[in-house]
């Protein structure tokens, strides 16, 4: 029996504090409070007033094994693979649960020679149950894990939908900065049109507008109305060359008007 809480420390980015959060709980409350989940973005695992980084150096320092969530945004992080690879140095369990895109196989190294489960399989999260009991000494506890499967495939939906308006927005702002601000003063509900957009720049954004109407995020329609006439800088003459324009039209939903008062877009 073991007398006293170790901690594992569950590493992930910001963004994903919510499932860092799902795993706590339920993780805590299988294990019947034998243990401590430290989440760096949970207000119980760090109280009012405590150093950050000071309080995630010591429950490192601490931790009898670790948790990493990877997704393929995480992985990118280097905040990650530095906290994974604290967990290799002290020669702790260390567990990579992908989720959101990311499998096993797909993780970079060297995450990827670490310990890998897919999160939203049932049998890999029952296999990350008996490493933590392992740790702890303990039986491994055989709740139904339905439920908890099913938190976790809940927030992958909502997080990766999440993520790909992003990008599609990203995509339109790298395409034309002005134009996102313009779409971003858009009102919802009416159609509004945003006149003389380059041809140009409408073909670097138009995958983007697709994706988002396919979500039913928005309704567009761009028309040609005429070549611009570009300026000789030597006579000023003005002749073809500066590329066709046109109009597009755009109705925003109050879902992507959300997304658009980010502070990225204003």
């Amino acid at each position: 029996m073991v007398s006293k809480k170790k901690t594992i420390f569950l590493s992930h980015i910001s963004e994903e504090g919510e499932l860092g959060t799902i795993f706590k709980d339920r993780l805590e409350k299988d294990f019947l409070s034998l243990i401590d989940v430290f989440v760096s973005s949970d207000s119980r695992s760090i109280p009012p007033g405590d150093a950050w980084l000071k309080a995630v150096d010591d429950n490192l320092d601490r931790a009898a094994a670790l948790i990493v969530l990877a997704s393929p945004t995480s992985v990118a992080r280097p905040w990650i693979t530095f906290e994974a690879g604290a967990g290799w140095a002290k020669r702790v369990p260390t567990m990579i649960i992908c989720h959101s895109g990311i499998s096993p196989g797909g993780l970079p190294l060297p995450l990827g020679q670490l310990q890998a489960f897919s999160a939203s399989d049932m049998n890999r999260i029952s296999a990350m149950y008996a490493v933590v009991a392992q740790v702890l000494g303990s039986a491994t506890p055989e709740p139904n894990l339905r439920s908890f499967v099913a938190s976790i495939q809940n927030f992958e939906r909502k997080y990766t939908e999440e993520r790909d308006v992003l990008v599609s927005l990203r995509q339109i702002k790298e395409a034309e900065p002005y134009l996102i601000k313009q779409i971003s003063n858009v009102q919802v509900g009416p159609p509004v049109t945003v006149s003389d957009v380059p041809e140009s720049s409408f073909r670097k954004m138009e995958q983007a507008l697709k994706a988002l109407q396919n979500r039913g995020l928005l309704n567009w329609s761009y028309a040609v109305v005429g070549l611009a006439l570009a300026v000789d800088g030597g006579n000023g003459v003005t002749g073809s060359g500066g590329g066709t324009f046109g109009n597009l039209t755009l109705t925003i939903t109050p879902a992507l008007a959300a997304f658009l008062k980010r502070s990225e877009f204003e």
